[in-house]
């Protein structure tokens, strides 16, 4: 049955008509599809989306016309003189069972499902007010004027009616005025169920005196707690990932032979080929027989990448495949400014490059004088420029730059400029001569060393920036480095081995933990040797391996003394080696045409290189 629409249309101007059926609908959607929405809505925003999401689905449902959100929830303002259906529905249902309405509503059976809560509220209150009995029911008397005494009128009951107008000629209790009382109860359950679910959703007090405030300061205080506990967990999986990936390098390595790989060249293939230690097996880098003619060759294990000397640069490449070629140094610059307004400290002078190179390594400072070591990616060249002019160096303080020297140097100085002003360069530039090279390739060092037979020094350089240190000096035919680890990542740095050809000896240097403006101190440890040539070193067991050019390989055992019984046993052709205490051995004796040059080591086996065509 179609319910009559009444009151001024919406704004709209869409009226709906609501059947029996869409009454049945509407309640079905509101109190079981999307009763949990509803009831879990907050706030005017989603409530609002709820009740779309109801009005979209019932107007789907109905097909015939849309319904809108305001024809469907339970908020509609009452100066239009509309009602709300479903306020309406539930207040005929209550007037029904409070006994204040004869005939039963629409959609009855299902106001009995999603109501029965609350049809015991309106009998217990009906029982509190009972109706009237029919026989009780009286009509009120007019009452009669009279002109010295005023007009009294009984007052009618309280539950059964409501104010009157003065004009109101009976106090009959009408249906119109049950249906009244029946509205009154549901407001008042309203409101009741409005308190309890505001009580149940208020949090508790912690104090037990309501101190929302401290209930919230309390709240965030123990969830900062847990993202601190959480933060320091993270911190430590990290260190503990380190840790592992330590372990498992050092499992790696204490392997063996069983993931060794050896790296030489044949001069006659001209290809850098990949020796495997399980299955002997050679594997050819491709592209490798296109690099110019090498002298010594290290291996990046960490990064797996192969350095190399040819005599004129360095040169890196993939181990895996020998791609991505690059040229690491090639030349070596020593730049001096000489000027004014360099800075109060050496911390205000903020950038040096040369040739497009930063350079980080100063030497020396003061507010006029700057000197700095850079090295060059540069390969040789046979022209007659120079290798780096005065426009290829630039010096940038707090107070600005200045590219090359300026030629009005005492008028700049004169006008005041806080600026740089540079009066001259001193620059010294050349290529190097590179010959024997190794790689420290801890995460925390990342330092490459190689002599320079150009200048006779020893040098390390940076492989993360552009730091250089000059190590020794006056150093000449250096033809083997080799580094010595520490296990313990908490002792020392470490220390260097080097071999020099022409005076026939090994000499230790340990090495500093920093940059030093002065090269350390180097001591020898073996001398009266036949043309030393290459090194390595086993640092777990304090093993050095050393080739002699004259086809020998030797053993000196680093943390051990030579005892009375061992110096029996050294050999004719080894008592000229001076082993200062040292225990050192032959191990390995070849023709002296061999000219064994390169070795390696790991933990079983010695690989040593040889110059060409002979073993």
């Amino acid at each position: 049955m179609a319910a009559k629409p009444r009151g001024r249309p919406p704004a709209d101007g869409n009226w709906i008509v609501w059947t029996d059926a869409m009454v049945n609908e509407l309640l079905r959607l509101r109190f079981e599809q999307f009763s949990v929405d509803l009831a879990a809505a907050r706030g005017t925003k989603s409530l609002k989306q709820a009740w779309a999401t109801l009005a979209a689905e019932l107007s789907r449902q109905n097909g015939s016309e849309a319904v809108s959100v305001e024809q469907c929830r339970n908020k509609a303002s009452s100066r239009k003189g509309l009602f709300p259906l479903l306020k309406a529905l539930k207040s005929k249902w209550l007037a029904y069972h409070a006994g204040g309405l004869a005939t039963a509503p629409a959609c009855l059976e299902l106001m009995d499902v999603y109501w029965a809560d609350e049809r015991e509220q309106a009998v217990l209150k009906m029982e509190r007010h009972p109706r009237p009995a029919s026989d009780t029911r009286h009509v009120a008397k007019r009452p009669r004027p009279a002109a010295s005494t005023p007009a009294l009128i009984a007052p009618a009951p309280t539950p059964l009616t409501t104010a009157t107008s003065p004009a109101s000629t009976t106090a009959t209790v009408s249906p119109a005025q049950l249906l009244d009382v029946g509205m009154q109860a549901i407001s008042q359950g309203f409101t009741d169920i409005a308190s309890a679910a505001a009580e149940a959703a208020r949090p508790k007090p912690v104090d037990g005196h309501g101190d929302l405030v401290r209930l919230e300061k309390l709240v965030d205080t123990r969830f900062a707690a847990l993202l601190e506990r959480q933060d320091a967990q993270l911190r430590q999986m990290e260190v503990q990932n380190q840790l592992l990936a330590r372990m498992v390098a050092a499992l790696e390595r204490s392997r063996g032979a069983a993931t060794s790989t050896v790296y030489f060249r044949q001069q006659s293939g001209g290809s850098i080929f990949a020796l495997d230690g399980r299955d002997q097996s050679q594997t050819e880098l491709e592209g490798s027989d296109r690099y110019a003619r090498f002298v010594g060759m290290t291996l990046h294990r960490r990064l797996d990448r192969l350095f190399w000397s040819d005599g004129r640069v360095i040169s890196s490449a993939s181990a895996t495949d020998g791609s991505d070629l690059n040229v690491i140094i090639g030349a070596l610059a020593r730049v001096v400014w000489i000027g004014t307004n360099f800075g109060q400290t050496q911390a205000d002078v903020q950038l040096l490059t040369v040739s497009g190179v930063r350079c980080v390594s100063i030497l020396s400072w003061s507010s006029s004088r700057v000197e700095c070591l850079v090295g060059l990616p540069q390969r040789f060249s046979q022209q007659e420029l120079p290798l780096v002019s005065e426009t290829d160096c630039t010096i940038q303080t707090t107070q600005g730059s200045m590219t090359g020297f300026a030629l009005n140097y005492h008028e700049m100085l004169a006008a005041g400029y806080p600026s740089p002003i540079v009066e001259r360069l001193d620059i010294e530039a050349a290529f190097i001569l590179p010959h024997a090279l190794t790689i420290d390739d801890r995460e925390d060092h990342e330092w490459l060393y190689w002599s320079n037979s150009a200048d006779g020094s020893i040098y390390r350089s940076h492989l993360q920036s552009t730091a250089i240190d000059v190590l020794q000096e006056r150093r000449w035919s250096v033809r083997g480095l080799a580094l010595s680890i520490p296990s313990e990542p908490l002792s020392a740095s470490g220390s260097l081995f080097f071999s020099l050809e022409s005076k026939g000896t090994i000499s230790q240097l340990e090495l500093p933990s920093s940059s030093s403006r002065s090269p350390p101190e180097a001591r020898i440890v073996l001398g009266g040797l036949r043309s030393p040539r290459g090194l390595a070193i086993d640092s777990s067991k304090q093993m050095l391996f050393f080739t002699e050019k004259t086809g020998r390989i030797y053993q000196a055992k680093l943390d051990s003394s030579l005892q009375a019984r061992q110096q029996q046993q050294t050999l004719l052709d080894d008592a000229s080696i001076v082993t200062s205490g040292i225990d050192v051995r032959r191990i390995i004796t070849r023709p002296s045409i061999a000219r064994l040059d390169g070795i390696a080591v790991d933990s079983k086996y010695v690989s040593p290189l040889r110059i060409p065509g002979l073993w």
